[in-house]
């Protein structure tokens, strides 16, 4: 700045022979001070000056625009050829210039030196407001550029958000259950025929009396882990139940009743006959399942594991009348074994949380089947039969089929409410044993039967998923 104005000072001096300046220097000693003061140069009087017009924030031209050193006007800080040669020629001589055109030239100097100065007030504030401007520009550049920086590490950090969103997390599914348990047995589960007598009373020509067991409610518990990121599970599920079935059976006015689990050679006819049984029913799985993607909608879950089955039948019948005087038969009839299981299930989603989904499998267990009969008569004095027998590593194969519908809906932030509903229907063979007499000319014959197990019915459980 101090080299501007250095530059315009040298330029003013220039313009005023030596002699005229000091005549001028001398003229003005003689004139009042008053007349000789300088203009106040000032912002506020170069801000109200005719030339120019200067802005709080920044330096304008007349028409308020921002002034640029392109739009200075050099006109009057350039002499021309003219100029300079007459302002180099003009000697002011002190004797003979009256005092009135000195005056007139000294202000003519100031005048020019107002302009000048304005002039450089209007460079020194445009250069101002360039620096301030560069700074602001540097400023908002590294505003924009910090800005951007950290834009895209938010960017970084959603998208590892996202990919954490994305992989599966570690979860714990509970369940409990409840399935209507209906067992029916390939065997008879019969105790007594009827014969209503007639021409020929010994004509076995009535109804078979059977027992039937009752539905009952079968409690199921399960648990299963998926582990995070990864198609693999394990599970855990156990199911209990006990169903009960009786009746009873009379012999006809006339007719005859006949004991068709008796020991023929004490006794075959009676009066009247009851029959209680009982079937428990308890299994229990540990698998591990492997899920992967049918399309877009559809998920497979394959599944291998161990099955535990223990299963068990007793029965007691009495017959009183004719041949019986209060005889009582115990029958218990077990199975208990281990073995392989495998299958697949399949869900097909619908939408709002819903699903179809139908599951099929099956396994293949060896255990001990048992078999126990004990008869007595005459109020348990007189005992009739006592066999125990265990058949040792005996197959048992089972089927079972799934299918219905299921429901999931968000109850937090981690946790899910997991209802399902269907049908479910499995069959075992070979899994109880019977022993029955031939008949009465052999007392010792025996005949030995195997019988299936099946049952089915509605289901519905309810469980929470936990993901962590």
């Amino acid at each position: 700045m101090s080299k501007i104005r250095l530059f315009f000072a040298t330029l003013l001096l220039s313009t005023l022979p030596v002699p005229a300046l000091a005549s001028s220097t001398r003229a003005i000693e003689y004139l009042p001070k008053a007349t000789l003061t300088t203009p106040d140069l000032n912002k506020d009087s170069i801000k109200n000056s005719n030339n120019s017009s200067i802005a709080s924030e920044a330096p304008t031209d007349d028409l308020g625009e921002d002034l640029d050193l392109a739009d200075v006007d050099y006109s009057e800080l350039e002499m021309t050829e003219a100029e300079t040669t007459e302002a180099e020629t003009t000697e002011i001589d002190p004797a003979s210039t009256t005092p009135e055109a000195l005056f007139e030239y000294i202000q003519q100097l100031e005048a020019r030196q107002q302009n000048l100065e304005e002039e450089i007030e209007q460079l020194r504030q445009q250069l101002d407001y360039q620096n301030a401007q560069m700074e602001r520009n540097a400023q908002e550049e590294t505003t924009a550029q910090a800005e951007e920086e950290a834009s895209e590490e938010s960017a970084s950090e959603e998208v590892e958000i996202a990919q954490i969103e994305e992989e599966d997390p570690m979860g714990l599914d509970i369940a409990i259950g409840v399935t209507t348990f209906n067992p029916k047995t390939s065997g008879l589960l019969d105790f007594a025929t009827v014969g209503f007598g007639g021409a020929n009373a010994t004509a076995i020509d009535g109804d078979i009396a059977t027992v039937n067991y009752e539905d009952n409610e079968a409690l199921r518990y399960s648990a299963n882990i998926q582990f995070a990121d990864s198609p693999i599970d394990v599970g855990f599920s156990t199911t209990n139940v006990t169903s009960q079935g009786s009746a009873t059976a009379s012999a006809p006015a006339g007719g005859l009743l006949f004991a068709t689990l008796a020991n023929p050679s004490q006794g075959e006819r009676a009066t009247d006959a009851s029959a209680d049984s009982s079937l428990a029913y308890s299994v229990t799985d540990l698998e591990v399942g492997y899920s992967f993607d049918l399309g877009t909608s559809a998920t497979t879950r394959l599944y291998g594991g161990l099955r535990f089955a223990d299963i068990s039948q007793d029965t007691t019948v009495r017959y009183d009348g004719q041949d019986f005087t209060n005889a009582e038969l115990l029958f218990d009839r077990n199975f208990n074994g281990i073995g392989v299981r495998a299958g697949s299930e399949t869900k097909l989603a619908l939408g709002s949380g819903f699903s179809l989904f139908g599951q099929a499998g099956g396994a293949l267990l060896i255990g001990d089947v048992s078999f126990t009969q004990q008869e007595t008569n005459v109020n348990g004095r007189v005992p009739v039969v006592a066999i125990n027998r265990v058949s040792e590593s005996q197959v048992v194969p089972m089927l079972e089929l799934i299918a219905g519908i299921n429901w999931l809906s968000d109850i937090g932030e981690d946790a899910k409410l997991d209802i399902t509903f269907g049908y479910a229907a499995e069959q075992w063979f070979n899994v109880l044993n019977d022993v029955r007499f031939v008949d009465s000319s052999g007392t010792g014959s025996l005949s030995q039967e195997s019988s299936d197990l099946s049952s089915n019915g509605l289901f519905v459980e309810l469980g929470i998923n936990f993901d962590f």
